[in-house]
């Protein structure tokens, strides 16, 4: 599992508010809001502004627009930080939009009771301060919103670090919760992620792939029954450089673009896995269970790559990819033979990949953009 940081990634791209001597974020959306009527000026309306970008570092634009379009706004979005996760999520919609529907939602002054039914979020949730949000953890607050209250009530951490922490072990879990979709394998990682620490990985793999799981099962059994289990598979492999590739069902080939197949830096580098047999091979020489991520690399949910020093394999890193003003990606587990950690000089290498990433995706996107512009005036004068 990736070390769960509070606050911006490895890669991920400053927004242009965010950047030293650039406008603030009221500055950046205020014209589009007065100009349809959203924003009037009130002496209100920055000290809102203002106070929502500190309570939400984040989610800042989002929390920065649904506060200064009603008076009471902001009071909702702080006894209730959740709220502006769900509009924040609302991708699909300009800043413009979701501002829209938040203050139809608001303009008669609901309860913040009746405000929180109409969404769907359960009393505890409240508990979740704003400085542990960030987007991505939409999916997982939408499957708390289905587990029994009194189950949050007594999970939830009570400082936004650990909340920030619990919520990232969550996220590798409710893409377990999916496979199983009853609501007592979602229930039990609630009850038992603030254990999951450097197991997470390893524990979800097993829920996921081993049908000996079950959920009334303790955290420490658990634990136990998924070392066996990955002892299992390690000696099913058995020595990998005798036993031949086993590719599952019909071989292929993906295109990993706009991500490299290949990146080198000084005695490092990644190598791109994108076979069903590359990913066996992998398997088979680091000892883990890696093939068992065969079909979320078929499907595009996921990245992999083999890490490796001077030519010789020392971790298989998992990428995936977060969806948001451009898309990021980021460095969801990172593990060496048979599932070690690795050290931190292998950590701060796959970083570097990242920011590599990152880096190539903003120069694509604003070519992209210059290149829509140029087609734009060219048309003019035709």
């Amino acid at each position: 599992m990736p070390v769960i940081q509070p606050y911006r990634r490895a890669g991920e791209v400053t927004p242009p508010w965010g950047v030293l001597g650039k406008k603030s974020i009221l500055q950046w959306i205020a014209p589009n809001l007065v100009r349809i009527g959203l924003l009037k000026n009130e002496p209100w309306v920055p000290l809102a502004a203002s106070a929502a970008e500190e309570l939400f570092p984040h989610l800042a634009e989002t929390a920065t627009a649904m506060s200064i379009v009603h008076p009471r706004a902001l009071d909702y979005i702080k006894q209730c930080p959740v709220l502006v996760l769900k509009f924040d999520n609302l991708e699909t919609l300009p800043i413009v939009g979701r501002t829209k529907l938040w203050l139809k939602l608001i303009e008669d002054s609901p309860k913040l009771r009746h405000l929180m039914q109409v969404e769907g979020i359960p009393k505890p949730l409240r508990r979740l301060e704003s400085r542990a949000l960030i987007s991505e953890d939409f999916n997982v607050v939408q499957s708390l919103c289905r587990v029994n209250p009194s189950t949050l009530a007594q999970t939830i951490p009570t400082n936004h670090l650990d909340q920030h922490s619990w919520l990232g072990w969550l996220r590798y879990w409710v893409d377990v919760a999916l496979q199983k979709p009853d609501p007592e394998t979602l229930e039990w990682g609630v009850k038992n992620a603030i254990h999951f620490g450097d197991s997470n990985s390893e524990v979800c793999d097993f829920v996921a792939y081993c049908n000996d799981f079950n959920v009334k099962w303790s955290w420490q059994r658990t634990v136990e029954a998924c070392r066996i289990w990955h002892d299992e598979l390690q000696a099913a492999y058995g020595d990998a450089e005798a036993l031949p590739l086993q590719p599952l069902g019909q071989s292929w080939e993906i295109d990993y673009a706009p991500l490299p197949n290949h990146f080198e830096l000084g005695d490092w580098s990644f190598i791109a896995l994108r076979s069903n047999s590359s990913i066996e091979e992998e398997g088979q020489i680091m000892h883990h269970c890696v093939r068992t991520y065969v079909g979320h690399v078929f499907k595009g949910e996921i990245r992999l790559y083999s890490v490796r020093k001077h030519g010789v394999r020392v971790a298989t890193l998992e990428l995936r990819c977060d969806l948001g003003w451009l898309p990021r990606w980021s460095k969801w587990q990172i593990k060496g033979h048979c599932n070690a950690k690795v050290p931190l000089e292998t950590d701060c290498m796959a970083d570097k990949l990242i920011t590599h990433i990152a880096s190539n995706l903003k120069l694509a996107e604003e070519a992209n953009k210059n290149g829509k512009r140029q087609r734009q005036d060219d048309s003019k004068f035709e």
